[in-house]
Parts: structure tokens; C-alpha cells; sequence
């Protein structure tokens, strides 16, 4: 009985730290490198799973990018609004 107990909370455990590990890893891999002022997550939006879309704002222009465990997709490129700070 208390076998099956702690083998639960030890497989418990391990999944949540190896989502606290992804999450942080994610947040690292989108986060702009440090003075790189030509490269800019504007908005990010998490779609469940292991799955985000990222807008993203690059010498001028805005990126939608689909971001999933396989890879990075281009999914919409527009020049960035005048109106809008950088």
C-alpha cells in the first residue's frame, strides 16, 4: 500500500520538476539576448501543451511565430506600425 503511495508522489515529483525545468528553459530560449535591441518578444500566448505563439519584432518587422516541441514556424510578417515605440 504505501509502496504504490510513494511511488505516485516520487513520479509526481519528477513531472513537476521537469516542467518547472521547461518552463524555464522556454522562457530563456524566447528572451532576447542581452543588448540586442534589434530583436524584441512583443507578446506571448501559450496554447496549451508545449505549444506558444510569439509575436516578434525584427529590424522593422513583426513576426507571428508558432513555437511547438518540433520546431519554429514563420506564420505572419508585417513592417512594424510607425505609431508604435520600439
Amino acid at each position: 500500500m504505501w509502496t504504490g503511495l510513494i511511488q505516485f508522489l516520487v513520479a509526481s515529483l519528477l513531472v513537476i520538476a521537469a516542467a518547472a525545468w521547461g518552463s524555464r528553459a522556454l522562457v530563456r530560449w524566447l528572451k532576447p539576448a542581452q543588448g540586442g535591441r534589434d530583436l524584441e518578444i512583443r507578446s506571448v500566448v501559450s496554447l496549451g501543451g508545449r505549444r506558444v505563439l510569439c509575436v516578434v519584432r525584427w529590424h522593422g518587422d513583426e513576426l507571428l511565430l508558432g513555437v511547438t516541441d518540433q520546431g519554429v514556424s514563420l506564420l505572419d510578417r508585417r513592417a512594424a506600425r510607425e505609431d508604435e515605440p520600439a
